[in-house]
């Protein structure tokens, strides 16, 4: 038995997961504890690797000689494919990046727009929403502590790097027919 232990573990660490602990003594509800899980471990694992920015920041659409927007077709798509978020932080995203557009729309650009340039609205862009930083080697996460409200429960995680504490996320999930979803994520500092 030990010895097939052994041998899982090192599959595991040779496929380049890292397992991510969850502190067993957090109480709260496990499928909303599942659902974070879940949703980290593909986020860091998979999608974060591939691209930092995917899933929050789409491609530019020209819609005359000085005016740029962005894409934001091609933003529904790609948030409408993540399983772990409600209906209600999808449009939140949407809204959020349409609010973005709206700034966009009031100046004239003379070319597509720089990377991180400087319009209130679209700051958020800059930083990723849900683990952050702009590409910082971020190799896990721990579930630190689970709070139950009613319906919603509130799990904060500590994003790693090197084992170390980046940034928390504080995520908020909502029960909608008997399965939890994220609802909002909220990075906090220090």
């Amino acid at each position: 038995m030990r010895s097939i232990c052994l041998l899982f573990l090192v599959v595991f660490y040779s496929l380049g997961c890292k397992p991510n602990s969850i502190n067993t003594d957090i109480g709260g509800d496990s499928l909303a504890i599942r659902t974070v899980n879940k949703f980290y471990n593909w986020y860091i694992n998979d999608a974060y690797p591939k691209s930092t920015s995917y899933y929050q920041v789409p491609t530019f659409d020209k819609l005359d000689a000085t005016t740029y927007v962005f894409d934001l077709e091609e933003f529904n798509e790609r948030i409408n494919t993540i399983d772990y978020f409600s209906e209600d932080y999808k449009k939140k995203l949407v809204s959020r990046l349409e609010n973005c557009n709206s700034e966009m729309r009031k100046i004239k650009w003379e070319h597509e727009p720089e990377p991180m340039f400087n319009i209130d609205a679209c700051n958020y862009l800059w930083g990723n929403q849900w683990v952050g930083g702009q590409g910082e080697n971020i190799n896990g996460f721990k579930i630190e502590e689970v709070q139950v409200h009613s319906d919603d429960v509130l799990v904060i995680v500590s994003i790693l790097i090197e084992d170390k504490t980046f940034v928390r996320s504080h995520v908020l999930l909502t029960k909608k027919d008997k399965e939890f979803k994220i609802n909002d994520i909220k990075l906090v500092w220090g």
